[in-house]
Formats: structure tokens, C-alpha cells, sequence
């Protein structure tokens, strides 16, 4: 039952798309290819392009590459002594608790 209504929502969904598709099909033909920017756009495209070819930038991210892996570790490391202290904790509770049912 459940996969059927999952069938029906997905075949109905498929003619939803293709009506549409359908109707656009006029409209998208008649789109020019390529639309011209404006020059803001232009220069703006520009810009990004010098700064994602510079060194700079290549070298900011690297720093930060090392930056994260270093910080990432130490709180691994960070992370790792806090689990221990935990069992540790948790270990001490287990033996109390067995010490107060032992005496029966």
C-alpha cells in the first residue's frame, strides 16, 4: 500500500514536470544564447578571476589549511583526555557501586 501511494506521488510529480517543460519549450527558444552583463558584472567577473589566479590567495588558504589542521588536532588530542577522564570517572562509579551491593 505505502509503496503504491509512493508510485502514484511519483508519477504524478513526472507529468507535473513534463506539463511544465511542455509549456516552456515556446519561451526557451526564443532566449538569446548568451545575454550581455552589465558592466558592473563585468568588472566584478573580472575581479574574481584576478583573485582567484593570484598567489596570494593560494597562499592565505594554505595558511589556513595548516591553521585548521593544527587547531583540528589539538582538539582531538583535547577531546581524547576528556573521554578518559570520563571512564575513569564512569570505572571509580562501576567499582563503588559494586562495593555497596557486595555486602549481602
Amino acid at each position: 500500500m505505502f509503496n503504491l501511494i509512493i508510485l502514484i506521488i511519483f508519477v504524478l510529480s513526472l507529468i507535473g514536470i513534463s506539463i511544465i517543460v511542455y509549456r516552456k519549450i515556446p519561451e526557451l527558444k526564443n532566449m538569446p544564447e548568451e545575454k550581455e552583463l552589465s558592466s558592473f558584472f563585468k568588472e566584478a567577473k573580472l575581479f574574481w578571476q584576478r583573485i582567484k589566479n593570484s598567489s596570494f590567495i593560494e597562499k592565505t588558504f594554505f595558511e589556513i589549511n595548516i591553521f585548521l589542521q593544527k587547531t583540528l588536532s589539538k582538539v582531538k588530542i583535547l577531546t581524547l583526555k576528556i573521554e578518559y577522564n570520563i571512564s575513569q570517572l564512569l570505572q571509580k562509579l562501576r567499582e563503588h557501586a559494586r562495593k555497596k551491593k557486595m555486602p549481602r
